[in-house]
């Protein structure tokens, strides 16, 4: 039912081109009843009636489908659109249409994926990414495509294969789990919340146990990758992170070499995401300890080369895995040591509370610091 006021208000009006004018410079049109949207954003604020300086009268959330009730209104002074909807709770209202994405569903991105313009083409590749477990709106899909806006329409694009996302809503449950765990600001506090997500969910489907372990695995410095040896990982250029696709590289010239022994080695590598080959250089030597003025940086490193905010990963002895540091400060050209260590990274990955007792360390990236 249309309430008295906007009826007062069309009824005072005068019609042209398809809207009515009122006497607050809002324009009213009727719009089909049927249609849905979802809100893009982490929360949208809903108003008795058109317009900003109205009173407010509820929120929803990202995600969260909302019911048109057929009519909209174009707000002069704002040069803003806004649309008469029912939230889930019930609450009836008018919200900013910049806010939502319409005739849309809710997904589950599945994998850590590149974002196009366009579809079918790999030049229209944009340097954003979904990442796995990431939830998204979609928004249009066509031969194999599928069109994605995420949170805040701050990622918004196409991305390959319908097989990357998922519409089950057991998943979307978890991915929505996940969200909230991804925005904890401490990285340990953050990691433990995801790692009792996988153990406290029954339902977890394979594709989301996968899309999980990789939240996991990205969600701060502190990670470990697999046993396997760092050929079989990926790095994203341009992103400065390292991920374990658990694959082999395709076979290219490799140079076998003995990355434990002093010195500086590198060794050719596939981008499984491109397909691109890389050096990526092996630095083995002594650890000069170092200290960072923000104690909450507490993976991170010094270097002789590598710019400041690149990252390398470090061997831990005995090939349980590596983990990744932030570059955050410069070591002297003349220094003799091959990397600079924080006292937590010497405790946590060697077990050691003095440099000078290990012999010696390993770290690892693409020549040049990135793609």
């Amino acid at each position: 039912m249309i309430p008295k006021k906007i009826l007062i208000i069309l009824t005072l009006g005068f019609f042209f081109t398809g809207f009515a004018f009122s006497q607050g410079e809002i324009f009213y049109q009727d719009t089909p009843v049927e249609e849905t949207s979802i809100c893009a954003y982490s929360s949208a604020l809903m108003y008795e009636s058109p317009g900003r300086n109205a009173p407010k009268i509820g929120t929803v959330l990202f995600t969260e489908e909302l019911e048109h009730l057929g009519q909209e209104a174009f707000v002069r002074g704002e040069n803003r659109n806004y649309v008469w909807v029912r939230s889930r709770g019930g609450i009836i209202g008018w919200i900013n249409d910049s806010y939502l994405v319409r005739n849309s569903g809710v997904v589950v991105v599945l994998d850590n994926l590149p974002v196009y313009d366009r579809p079918g083409t790999a030049s229209a590749r944009t340097s954003q990414r979904f990442m796995a477990g990431d939830l998204a709106i979609l928004s249009d899909f066509r031969d194999g495509w599928v069109h994605l806006f995420g949170e805040q329409k701050y990622i918004q694009g196409w991305i390959q294969g319908y097989d990357n996302v998922s519409v089950e809503q057991e998943d979307i449950e978890v991915a929505s789990l996940m969200t909230e765990a991804m925005r904890i600001t401490d990285p340990v506090q953050r990691r433990k919340q995801l790692n009792q997500i996988g153990s406290s969910t029954r339902a977890l489907s394979p594709e989301m146990t996968r899309a999980l372990q990789k939240a996991i695995d990205a969600t701060y410095p502190s990670n470990t990758l697999t046993q396997n040896e760092p050929d079989t990982e990926t790095w994203q250029g341009g992103e400065d992170i390292f991920v374990d696709d658990n694959v082999n590289p395709s076979p290219g010239k490799t140079e076998i070499v003995d990355i434990y022994s002093p010195g500086i080695h590198k060794k050719e590598v596939i981008d499984m995401q491109t397909g691109r080959s890389y050096q990526r250089v092996y630095e083995t030597g002594t650890i000069q300890p170092v200290k960072s003025k923000k104690a909450k940086d507490i993976y991170y490193a010094y270097h002789k080369t590598l710019p400041i905010g690149s990252n390398v990963l470090l061997k831990i002895p005995n090939y349980e895995g590596w983990i990744q540091l932030e570059i955050i400060a410069r070591l002297r050209a003349d220094n003799p040591h091959v990397v600079g260590l924080g006292p937590e990274v010497i405790q946590k990955v060697f077990g050691e509370t003095q440099a000078k007792n290990i012999e010696k360390a390993t770290i690892s990236y693409p020549e040049g610091g990135s793609f």
